[in-house]
């Protein structure tokens, strides 16, 4: 099994922060965000992780890489950094790491800029209970109007993603953390230089009911502007799960 973690935005929200470090490289209680993240899927027993980053930020995560695999005692070939040459949306950056899963059925992909204990295995466990493509996290949030919020059926099925609505039809919102079939990558909209995965394969797929929830029932942080990452520093209780 490997993942993939998109980690290429330019964090405009945190500035000026962002402005010296890339926004999956902020720290939350002294360590990365994306650390959190690599610890996690390292852990479970991913032999890789791929980390889509911004050109503009290829010595930051060189150094961090190096340093993290010096620390862990492990191969630096397990970090595998991808260079996203000019913004594709999130769709576009997840097809950088198609290269580097050729023999993977399967796998792990994620946002890098959020603080999630999520347990993998109960998520690779649900994954293998339906006939889905995609398996997404869904956590419950207070504030499910901030967020994009799953519509769900009673079996479990994602019928739709509503972002940011006025009137959430559920608090259940999703923390950014998928398992999802190779096939997907059949899905992208030939032609398109710029792809969402929000707008172009989960709506798709929950069309063809291919959609499905695993839900989280631990802590989630998001860390993209400066009240969620001040909030995530004083809230979050390190408590990973254990494999």
């Amino acid at each position: 099994m490997k993942a993939v973690l998109l980690a290429g935005g330019d964090g405009t929200r945190l500035r000026p922060i962002t402005y010296e470090i890339p926004k999956p490289l902020v720290p939350v209680q002294n360590k990365p965000v994306i650390e959190y993240l690599v610890d996690n899927f390292l852990s479970y027993g991913c032999e890789e992780v791929i980390l889509i980053i911004n050109d503009k930020h290829l010595q930051h995560f060189t150094l961090w890489k190096n340093l993290y695999c010096l620390q862990k005692g492990i191969d630096e070939g397990r970090i595998i950094l991808v260079v996203e040459e000019k913004p594709a949306g999130s769709f576009g950056a997840l097809m950088l790491s198609q290269p580097y899963l050729k023999d993977e059925q399967s796998f792990f992909f994620g946002n890098g800029d959020n603080v999630v204990d999520l347990n993998l295995a109960k998520l690779a466990l649900r994954h293998q209970e339906h006939s889905g493509v995609a398996t997404v996290s869904v956590v419950q949030q207070n504030d499910p109007q901030n967020w994009g919020v799953a519509e769900l059926t009673n079996d479990g099925k994602i019928r739709q993603f509503h972002e940011k609505p006025v009137n959430p039809p559920t608090n259940w919102i999703n923390p950014g953390i998928y398992l999802v079939n190779d096939e997907i990558f059949d899905y992208y909209p030939a032609g398109k230089d710029f792809s969402m995965v929000e707008q172009d394969l989960w709506p798709v797929l929950a069309k063809e009911d291919k959609l499905y929830a695993y839900f989280h029932d631990g802590q989630f942080f998001g860390t993209d502007n400066i009240e969620r990452w001040e909030r995530a520093i004083k809230e979050y209780k390190h408590n990973p799960p254990k494999y």
